[in-house]
Order: structure tokens, then sequence, then C-alpha cells
């Protein structure tokens, strides 16, 4: 404190909100760039401030995508641009404007008013109620008390794929950000799963804590804040993770991996605590994108709305990251809510130009994941092989949730896991079915060439290389006359058996790749205009 205007600095920096708040903000204060303050302050004044000494390298920034860096992005395929933990993507104010159209309360209680959705109050004392409303009985309750700034609200609603709102906020993300686009791994899921490849809605007001679900952990997270107000972030990159729940466990006595949702401090916390973080603010029309494996928290600062959704791209960190997650979670008896190893098949089936040292590694998992379905059919001393069964679309427990791989028993309109099928008082052993033929798995898994199978591929939720439904969707295109009927099989020459036609999906990929789509409003032609015309 001894150097010139040293008092004068650490005055300002505390009337700012303190040394983290500064530092982790897009744009450094003059007064802090100003004869190295950023450095005097890391190294001696940060101790000064805590009265205690602490280590200012623990504190991290985001990386803040400058505009020729949002420019490029805006261009791209793939979220394979991702080099660092964590990006903030500020979309222009015009464009933040256009946006955001369908995200005010007014609309949102006019769309989705009459949804029932699970409401999250947060009380005096830590006491939370959940209770089951409407969307329109929300919305009144927080214009109600917007004035009063009482009580904090949280919940989320699921959309569908095809909700005007998801449209709308594709026609102005870039198209390696939108949520199962052409290069995304998530693309291969066979099933939709609510802020995992959907992105789902959420309201939150007053000072909500909240951190996403476990599984979400394991793939990129995408966060997109529709405002009106800010979010306050603190992430944990993966190499930090395991550290932190040590410490944690140590300190709180919480298992940061069991405990679902669980609450989060300020920033001054990890710091005191010797945890490394990162600190930042998403305002409205900010894209946050965590890499994988980035544990989080994030508290509103008053009413916030927002859409989150994951991604996964096609490469080394990415894919063991889900199967290293997914271990994780395993041991800890969690039931993840992504068929992830029906997602590793699908991967090795149709991405042949993977890195061979990484399809390798995959296969290797492959085998694995077929050893443990073998030991846990062996258990049951079943009497008869299981037989075939085309069954590609069940892939959980109906019991335990537990995903389906290979084996399942199938009775009464239910599919049983294997484990849960120990339990079953009376076992008919020719209800044991399999999936797949298991030679023919065997036989994928240990060839050097993968391409598409009609034992193995399935509908798929996104744009993916399988050209099996590529074909299907052509087909079913064919089949379609004039007059928008189906014609009769025998026009087909049975073809179609491959894969159930689905017209949504063959529907849905013939308008989003038809860039004249009739009655397009007014407001995507003035961002696709903003876009052309202006720079970023």
């Amino acid at each position: 404190m001894l150097y010139k205007n040293g008092q004068i600095i650490f005055e300002k920096v505390k009337q700012d909100g303190g040394f983290i708040k500064v530092y982790c903000q897009k744009e450094l204060p003059q007064y802090l760039i100003e004869d190295n303050w950023v450095d005097m302050y890391k190294t001696k004044i940060i101790s000064y401030e805590y009265n205690q000494i602490v280590n200012a390298l623990l504190i991290q920034k985001p990386h803040y995508c400058s505009v020729t860096e949002v420019l490029d992005i805006w261009n791209l395929d793939s979220l394979a641009w991702r080099t660092s933990q964590v990006y903030i993507i500020s979309v222009p104010s015009e464009m933040t404007e256009i946006l955001t159209l369908n995200f005010s309360l007014p609309q949102i209680k006019q769309s989705h008013g009459f949804t029932k959705v699970e409401v999250e109050t947060n009380m005096e004392g830590s006491r939370k109620i959940i209770q089951e409303m409407q969307v329109s009985q929300l919305i009144e309750k927080i214009q109600e008390e917007q004035s009063q700034n009482r009580t904090p609200y949280f919940t989320t609603f699921n959309l569908h794929k095809k909700a005007k709102e998801i449209k709308h906020i594709k026609n102005f993300l870039p198209k390696s950000i939108r949520p199962q686009g052409k290069n995304d791994v998530l693309s291969y899921m066979r099933n939709e799963i609510p802020s995992i490849n959907i992105p789902q809605f959420e309201i939150r007001y007053r000072c909500n804590w909240r951190s996403p679900s476990k599984d979400q952990m394991c793939f990129t997270q995408v966060n997109l804040n529709l405002g009106p107000n800010s979010c306050l972030w603190i992430t944990i990159d993966k190499e930090n993770v395991a550290e932190l729940r040590q410490k944690i466990i140590q300190i709180e006595k919480i298992d940061i991996f069991n405990e679902d949702k669980v609450w989060f401090k300020d920033a001054d916390y990890f710091l005191l605590n010797n945890i490394p973080f990162r600190y930042f603010v998403q305002n409205e029309g900010d894209l946050v994108v965590l890499s994988p494996g980035t544990f989080s928290w994030q508290k509103c600062e008053g009413l916030c709305m927002s859409c989150s959704w994951n991604q996964a791209t096609l490469d080394e960190n990415s894919l063991k990251t889900i199967i290293d997650q997914e271990k994780i979670l395993t041991e800890l008896n969690f039931i993840s809510r992504v068929p992830y190893r029906n997602l590793i098949l699908d991967v090795v089936i149709h991405e042949n130009s993977l890195d061979q040292t990484l399809l390798n590694y995959l296969r290797s998992e492959l085998q694995q994941f077929i050893f443990e379905e073998n030991q846990n059919l062996q258990s049951l001393n079943q009497k008869n092989a299981p037989v075939f069964q085309e069954k590609r679309e069940n892939l959980f427990c109906t019991k335990c949730k537990r995903e389906l791989f290979i084996y399942f028993y199938e009775e009464d309109q239910n599919c049983l896991c294997l484990i849960c099928l120990k339990e079953h008082q009376n076992i008919n052993n020719s209800n044991i079915k399999q999936k797949y033929r298991f030679q023919c798995l065997n036989f994928l898994i240990g060839s050097q060439l993968s391409s598409c199978n009609i034992e193995f591929c399935s509908n798929y939720t996104g744009k993916t290389k399988c050209t099996i439904k590529v074909d299907e969707q052509q087909n079913y295109k064919n089949k379609v006359n004039k007059k928008g009927l189906i014609k009769p099989q025998s026009e087909n020459n049975g073809k179609n058996k491959i894969l159930e036609p689905l017209a949504e999906n063959a529907m849905e990929s013939s308008e989003e790749e038809n860039p004249k789509r009739k009655n397009k409003k007014q407001d995507i032609y003035k961002g696709q205009k903003f876009l052309k015309q202006k720079k970023l």
C-alpha cells in the first residue's frame, strides 16, 4: 500500500465489490490497468483485503469472445472450436431484442399458461416448498411480488423440439451451438431428454442458487440468458472437480455428487478455502458454453429466464469424458437419463473417420459393457438362450430406469433390466430377449470397418451420418402422393422395412433444409439482415 495511489485503488476496488468482481468482468477498469495494479493486487493487496494470506491465482476468468471470434464462430458447424473451459458469447443488443421476443412474461403466459409445473419456493431458514401450479399462476405471483422483492421462485418446464420458442432461437444462434446440430454426438440419441438434447426453459426469480444435473456434466453445457436480469456463475474446471469434491466433504460434510442441486456460496468461499474457480456475470443475451466435465452454480439477480441444453463433439476429450463421468455416476448409484452405452455403439457404427486410437478405445469400452451384461445374464442361471427381438427403442428399465443395452426381460409390456430381474419371483426364461444378435455385435466391435447396418441402426433425434435413416426419409417422401396420402405398400415394392417411418422427423428435416420457407416473420428477416450487413 506504500505505492503511489495505493489507498485510493484499494478504496475503489472495495467500492466496486472487491477484487474478484472487478477482476473477472469482461473489461478491467482503467484505474486497475494503470501502474500494473492487477499484478500488485494479486501478489500483495488481495491478502490485505481479506485479512489473511490468500492465493489470488485461484481466481480465474472465463474466455470472453471478441467480436472477431464471434464472427468466426457464427460460420462454424461444430463446437470443435472450443479449447477453453468456459466461454461467454455476448449477442449484440440489436439481436438480443429480436432473440428475446418470445420470452417476456406475458408471452410465456400466453403460450404456456396452462402448463402445470412444480414450483420450488425458498422460505426463511433455508426451507423449500415444492408445489404444483400452472405457469400462468406462477407468472401472476412473480408480477405481484416484483415490486416487493420477496419470495424466490424457481421452475423448469420442457419444450417440445418443435416449439416456436426453440425454432425462434435456432434462427439466431450459430450453427455449432444449436441443439442436435450436424456434428453433435447427441444427434445419435434415440430419445429426447429435456435439458440434454432438447432445450429446457427455466424461470428463476430472486437469488436462487442452482446447479445442473450430474448427467449434464458429461457433455458441453450451453445456457442462454433471455433476461431481463443477469445471472452470477461460479464454475470449477474439470481437472479441479475431484479436489473440490473432497474439500467440500471435509469442510461441509456434503458430497456434491450425491446432493442434487446443492446451494453454493459466494466467490469468497472458494478463495478462502483454496479452491480454484471461475467467476463471471451472464447478462441478458449472453451464451455461456461450458466444456465437458465442468461443475457450476448459477444465481439469478432478479427475474431470469433461460434455455439450457447439451452437446458433445466428436473428439477424444468429449467422448472419454462421457465414459469417465458415467463411471463415476455408476459408482454413486446415480441412474443417468442418458443411454450412453447405446450412444457409444451408434458413434462407433457411424463415425469411421474418428482417430483410430480413439475408435479402438470406444470398442474396448463396448466390449467391457458386453462382458458386464453377460455376467449379469450368467448369474440368472437361465435355461434358454435369450431370443433376438428388434426392440432398439427400449432404452430403459421400466422399474429402476437403468439403461437397457443388450438383454432385457419383457412381460406385460414392461421391460426389466437383468438386475431387477434377479428380484423377480417367477422368471419365464423365454421372456429374456436381446436387442442385437450377439454374434453380429461381437463381429461389429471386433472389425476395423463399421457402417450403417440394419442390425443396429435406429431412429435418431438429430442430423446424423446414418445413411439408412436418410434413405428411410427419402422413401417416406416417395410414398406420399401429391394429395399427401401414403401410397399402398405394393407401390413401394416392400421397401421401408428397415426402420419405422417417422413422419415428423422427415417433415422437420426437409423443412430445416429448405432455406426458402414461407411465412417467415419480419423479425427473422431483420436478424438475418443484421448478421449479413453488420459486424457483430
